[in-house]
């Protein structure tokens, strides 16, 4: 379960960072989302060996090297319906509470907290469970 909540927690930062930047910036979105795509149709049995041998590898000695190999292959499980829901519920925030956040004078930050982040929280819980059931 620690190595669910790991991979969870990195998976929801993962989920914060890229879905914002994807959302906010169209240049950006064109090769992040398509990329999202195609990481998330390999599947994990694909590049487990190659995870568990080299991180096995860099800590030769010790249980470290599974124990990062669980939690990233549990993250490659959760993250991507995460992120996809992120994206779009943000992509879906109607355009007047966007300018009711520019007519409050609303820094990034601001905006991000008080709009984007409670219009994309239904998505987000729900994924979260469908994530950790699939993790």
């Amino acid at each position: 379960t620690l190595r669910m909540a790991a991979a969870y927690a990195l998976s929801f930062i993962f989920t914060l960072i890229y879905g914002s930047i994807a959302a906010h910036n169209d240049k950006a979105a064109k090769v992040m989302i398509p990329l999202l795509d195609i990481l998330q149709s390999i599947p994990v049995l694909s590049f487990l060996p190659a995870v568990v041998i080299g991180l096995i590898s860099i800590f030769p000695n010790s249980n470290v090297g599974l124990e990062l190999a669980s939690i990233i292959l549990i993250f490659t499980g959760q993250v991507w319906n995460m992120t996809f829901s992120f994206y779009y519920s943000i992509k879906g925030v109607p355009k007047d509470l966007i300018e009711a956040a520019h007519i409050f004078q609303l820094n990034k930050w601001e905006q991000f907290k008080t709009v984007e982040l409670p219009s994309a929280a239904i998505g987000l819980v729900w994924n979260s469970m469908m994530s950790w059931a699939g993790g």
